[in-house]
């Protein structure tokens, strides 16, 4: 498995987001370790990565959530998230994951990699664990007051 993991745009600085998922695919599983390919500063990242099988791509500009939507989606914004999705989209890898701002992260989703057939809009969805020790899901299904 490929994930790509956007560094910037976060709460966090990405020196901390890089070891994070390092921390993460650290753990044995029986899967193996997927390969990561970190999306922001190189030379804050790659010597995080020394010893590792995974690689960095430069991208220095995180999305902003002040960014034009327009420009964002047609390139003029070059941020990481979108070098990340559109690394996605070509199918250099498999999965990804940011920390940045939602909006942009889902439309530069829908306008570079779409959705499925008949799913009009994309949707957020996350695992919590119960008090029982069991788990459940919460899909953010989109809601809004101009449903229509």
């Amino acid at each position: 498995m490929r994930i790509a993991i956007d560094t910037l745009g976060a709460d966090a600085p990405p020196h901390v987001l890089t070891a994070g998922a390092l921390d993460a695919v650290a753990v044995d599983e029986p899967c193996g370790c997927p390969e990561l390919t970190f999306f922001g500063a190189a030379d804050a990242i790659a010597p995080l990565l020394d010893g590792t099988p995974h690689n960095v791509v430069h991208a220095p500009r995180a999305a902003s959530a002040d960014d034009p939507l327009r420009g964002s989606l047609r390139g003029d914004v070059p941020s990481s998230m979108r070098a990340a999705i559109a690394a996605l989209a070509a199918g250099e890898v498999d999965g990804m994951v940011s920390a940045g701002p939602t909006g942009s992260l889902l439309a530069l989703s829908r306008h570079l990699i779409g959705t499925l057939p008949g799913v009009r809009w994309p949707a957020i969805i996350k695992a919590f664990g119960a008090e029982d020790g069991r788990r459940f899901c919460m899909l953010d299904l989109g809601a809004n007051i101009n449903a229509g």
